[in-house]
């Protein structure tokens, strides 16, 4: 069973042993209240915030890609638009480190 992105968020910040607090302002969020809304399924996480994370975390992006309808997106388009993004952005975050 695929997990969606609000267990992959919880489960990625409680692994890291952070407060919603820290683990909001390590992604560029200004409250914690940000990350209880996406860990409970009512915010989604932009494509550039999911990006940060894979890279803050060292996450697979494979376990993303596998539940993208959780990501903000109106159309396919968008959900293509994340794959590819991924694919081509992965490489480029881990050689700048």
């Amino acid at each position: 069973m695929n997990k969606t992105l609000a267990q992959i968020v919880k489960e990625t910040r409680i692994a890291n042993n952070m407060s919603q607090e820290k683990f909001a302002k390590s992604l560029g969020y200004s409250s914690r209240t940000t990350i209880n809304k996406i860990e409970l399924g009512i915010n989604d996480m932009t494509y550039s915030q999911i990006l940060k994370m894979i890279k803050l975390y060292n996450l697979d992006p494979n376990l993303l890609l596998q539940e993208t309808n959780s990501v903000s997106s109106n159309s396919s388009f968008s959900v293509h638009f994340f794959i590819f993004s991924l694919t081509f952005s992965i490489p480029s975050l881990i050689i700048a480190e």
